[in-house]
């Protein structure tokens, strides 16, 4: 059979568990969609330990499934794998795969620019990050990593605001997360940052926004902080 393994590229962080168990499922549910048909795996590997309920993994995969793996893999026969997709057009594979080449390009591993984000994206929930835990899961010096940087245009607190206000929009256009959620998921220990920044990022309330876009009704919590008006450091 073939085995589609999950490979984080960049750095040097292990993946969190649910963010690799999600890329599984949707790597599956791709493999069906351009399939057209239904896509079993022979089995799914998961690297964590085995949950007490797995009925979650069961509903997601419908497969047989081993914890503890050497790593997270989904597992297909080879008839799957090798049966022709039905919207199989060989001069627009040729097309996607250039245009996929060049996008990719623009993402090169040796661009700090890049991996910088890539660390950032995933160390934000666990509070205000730091220029030399970022260095250190780039293995280099702080120097290095401030010299790297500035060759490519930008700093460490220019790609951490960018990176914050593009995760907020993901965050805020889901109804289901609070405004307290995101702010912690974004590395604000206190909430009242996360409102000042909001409104230097986007010349609003985050329940602005978010009644804008029709999310959900406005919360009237963030109204209140009187530090909205000022820009955040």
């Amino acid at each position: 059979g073939y085995s589609l393994i999950l490979t984080v590229h960049g750095d040097h962080l292990p993946p969190t568990r649910h963010s690799a168990e999600a890329s599984l499922a949707c790597a599956l549910a791709l493999c069906k969609w351009l399939s057209g048909r239904p896509v079993q795996p022979r089995r799914v590997l998961v690297q964590g330990p085995q949950p007490k309920d797995i009925e979650p993994y069961k509903v997601a995969f419908h497969s047989p499934l081993v914890f503890g793996a050497p790593h997270d893999a989904l597992v297909f026969e080879r008839a799957d794998m090798e049966a022709p997709l039905p919207t199989a057009n060989e001069a627009m594979a040729i097309l996607h795969d250039r245009f996929a080449g060049e996008y990719l390009a623009r993402f090169s591993e040796s661009r700090v620019t890049h991996r910088v984000r890539q660390v950032l994206c995933r160390i934000l929930p666990q509070g205000e990050p730091k220029r030399e835990t970022l260095a250190q899961a780039l293995h280099l010096s702080q120097r290095t990593l401030q010299r790297r940087l500035q060759e490519e245009g930008t700093s460490f607190q220019a790609l951490l605001d960018d990176t914050r206000r593009e995760l907020a929009e993901q965050y805020l256009a889901q109804p289901g997360m609070t405004l307290l959620e995101t702010a912690y998921l974004l590395g604000f220990a206190d909430p009242s940052n996360f409102y000042r920044a909001f409104r230097r990022w986007f010349d609003e309330t985050p329940s602005e926004y978010r009644a804008r876009l029709g999310a959900e009704p406005a919360e009237v919590n963030d109204a209140r902080t009187p530090a909205c008006t000022t820009p955040a450091r």
